[in-house]
């Protein structure tokens, strides 16, 4: 049986854990190109945004019988059957969106590390996403045991790669690179830095983890939140005061590269003329979008079992990981360079989820039911206005960005 405080650790990291992930890797691209201070300003924002809806669903979830109730049994026991309609498919939408972006940035890195000890792979970028798929779709077929295995490996490899970069890339910061401002093209990158704060999907199981101790729940909410702010201002220092905003190894040219991904690492290799160092950052961006890959994967195979009432015999754990693959993989087909894309694709889904159904549900559940439960928000209908509205707006941004009125790499 675990202790409070074992499960106070547990909890921040399962939240820290499932924030910092592969859209870690966008953030360079997307937020460094406007240089640190405009990229930390949009952190603390987004930050405190993501922040206020997690307690928000809190409140939400707390309506509900059931405490481990996600996102699909909140709209349905809150708002109907079409609520349910709209997050069934919004939760899918955002689970296609971010395997699209594992997917083609697993094989990017891969063939990234390959070539640089001279192994031939594929030079076809959705070869490599096959291959990719075949793989991980092969470790999710052999179980939750195998996953939580190589999960462990891949965080020890995170967690190695992550503090030998601080320590390796620190002294070569340039002070006057994060001094640079390019503000034209924060508006763009909003989408994939809330994307990057979103650790929703665990609260329903952590506030049954917690033995719904509300409490314990609230402080494992910020201080997991905060360790991931603290984690990615970090990371940008480091990525914007090494490289410079232009030139042929700059972080412009490495976000208008058709493989940021992969660019990155080689640009820093190149830029402090050490292999050793960008085979250290392919490390880095391997673990993290292969952790991201395995957790979604997981969970969209149990979501979809769960939703069409499969059992989980070796023929129907084939059919829903082909359903889990196939859709990623087509996408990827139509457009191979899609990493960025898809994860900005994935704030709109976060902003439906997570920005507008939670204060519509506390707002019927509040004014309309009378409903009391163990927390609430504070704050009361301005608050709920404006935290929709601020969704609606990500997702116009989005739209802005998608119809190239906002600035972009």
């Amino acid at each position: 049986m675990f202790s409070k405080n074992n499960k106070f650790i547990g909890g921040v990291l399962l939240i820290a854990g499932t924030q910092i992930g592969a859209g870690m890797l966008a953030l360079p691209i997307t937020t460094g190109i406007a240089g640190f201070i405009g990229a930390a300003a949009l952190f603390l924002l987004c930050f405190a945004y993501m922040l206020t809806t997690l307690f928000l669903l809190l409140e939400a979830n707390c309506y509900c019988v059931e405490k481990d109730a996600n996102i699909i049994s909140m709209a349905r026991a809150n708002l109907g059957k079409k609520a349910e309609i709209i997050a069934w498919v919004s939760f899918l939408l955002l689970m296609y969106a971010a395997l699209s972006a594992y997917i083609s940035g697993a094989g990017d890195i891969t063939k990234n590390i390959l070539d640089l000890i001279n192994f031939p792979v594929a030079t076809n970028g959705i070869s490599r996403a096959t291959l990719m798929a075949i793989i991980f779709g092969g470790v999710a077929f052999a179980g939750a045991v195998y996953i939580d295995s190589i999960n462990r490996v891949l965080m020890v490899g995170l967690a190695f790669s992550y503090i030998t970069m601080i320590i390796i890339l620190i002294p070569n910061i340039s002070y006057n690179n994060l001094l640079t401002m390019h503000n034209k093209y924060l508006m763009g990158a909003v989408p994939v830095v809330i994307l990057s704060f979103t650790s929703h999907i665990v609260l329903p199981s952590l506030r049954d983890y917690l033995n719904d101790d509300i409490t314990l729940l609230k402080s494992v909410i910020i201080w997991g939140s905060v360790i991931s702010l603290l984690v990615y201002l970090v990371w940008i220092v480091i990525i914007v005061g090494i490289l410079p905003f232009s030139g042929a190894h700059g972080i412009l040219a490495v976000a208008q590269a058709n493989h940021p991904i992969a660019a990155l690492s080689s640009t820093i290799a190149m830029q402090l003329k050490s292999d050793i160092i960008g085979q250290n950052n392919n490390l880095f961006s391997f673990c993290a979008i292969s952790t991201s890959f395995l957790g979604v994967l997981m969970g969209l195979q149990d979501f979809l079992a769960d939703g069409f009432k499969m059992s989980k015999s070796c023929k129907n754990k084939f059919i829903l990981i082909l359903c889990c693959l196939i859709p990623p993989l087509l996408l990827i087909s139509l457009s191979p360079e899609i990493f960025v894309t898809a994860l900005s694709y994935g704030g709109i889904f976060i902003a439906v989820l997570y920005g507008i159904l939670p204060p519509i549900m506390v707002w019927k559940a509040r004014y309309h039911n009378n409903s009391s439960g163990k927390y609430r928000f504070p704050g009361g209908k301005i608050s709920l206005i404006v935290i929709a509205l601020i969704a609606i707006a990500i997702i116009i941004l989005q739209i802005l960005l998608t119809q190239g009125y906002l600035h972009t790499a």
